[in-house]
């Protein structure tokens, strides 16, 4: 019984982070981004959906996420762009709450791991830059990407270089919530491609067109990061202190 009874508040509580992330993508509740390409906006619906992966699991976030997003996204004029959203958003925080478990329960930091890639990433970004750097129709969006591959790279070493200042819960949630936005960046990117090559773009311009409205992206996702380091704590412990989750 007393099992039932966790899940059934679990269930409410994620059927409230819905309605939020539902209101989270309201028109009254976007603050506009300035971009060169669509109305990008920065909002708190992702920032939702990986604090309730972190808090009741991946799929409890990930459910928020589609359900909430991907009816806002219906019932506001986003009808065409509904299902990239019910897709991300439920992967976003399936990976939160998926990589949240793991990293939590490691005694160890893998700071090891994160500067290896983030040299992988710079070698990447380098490798772009010798063998892009003519400019051309088909190499237009590399630079895009070269700069999402530094600006990783960059908060890697900068969490490797804070993990000793971190707790290993800390450091969970920060890096957590990191992957499920570098997952956000490659999705919006694809997705963003895949949908002006259905309204007629050629590849290589509907990839140019997509990589322009990532700055927006990430600068969503980086708000995402440090508003769940923020409030993840204080929200668990009065959640805990209220029996609505489980210690």
């Amino acid at each position: 019984m007393a099992r039932s009874a966790d899940k059934l508040k679990s269930m409410a509580i994620v059927g409230v982070f819905a309605a939020l992330c539902y209101l989270a993508l309201l028109p009254i509740f976007r603050i506009p981004i300035p971009a060169p390409v669509g109305d990008p906006f920065l909002h708190v619906g992702n920032l939702l959906v990986i604090l309730c992966a972190l808090l009741y699991g991946g799929v409890g976030g990930g459910l928020a996420g589609s359900i909430g997003m991907g009816l806002s996204d219906m019932t506001t004029g986003y009808l065409y762009t509904s299902p990239k959203t019910i897709v991300l958003k439920f992967f976003i925080g399936l990976i939160a709450g998926a990589s949240f478990r793991a990293l939590s329960k490691r005694k160890e930091k893998p700071v090891a791991g994160l500067l290896i890639f983030a040299g992988a990433s710079v070698l990447l970004s380098v490798f772009l830059f010798v063998f892009f750097s003519a400019p051309s129709a088909q190499s237009a969006f590399v630079p895009a990407l070269r700069v999402g591959l530094l600006i990783f790279a960059g908060f890697l070493v900068v969490l490797a270089a804070l993990s000793r200042k971190l707790s290993v819960a800390t450091f969970s949630v920060v890096m957590a919530s990191g992957l499920a936005v570098l997952f956000n960046l490659a999705g919006e990117f694809i997705f963003g491609a895949a949908y002006k090559m259905l309204e007629g773009s050629a590849f290589v311009p509907a990839l140019i067109t997509s990589a322009a409205s990532l700055p927006a992206t990430l600068f969503n996702g980086i708000f995402s990061i440090v508003g769940a380091a923020l409030l993840y704590f204080p929200l668990k412990k009065a959640l805990q202190s209220a029996h609505l989750l489980n210690a």
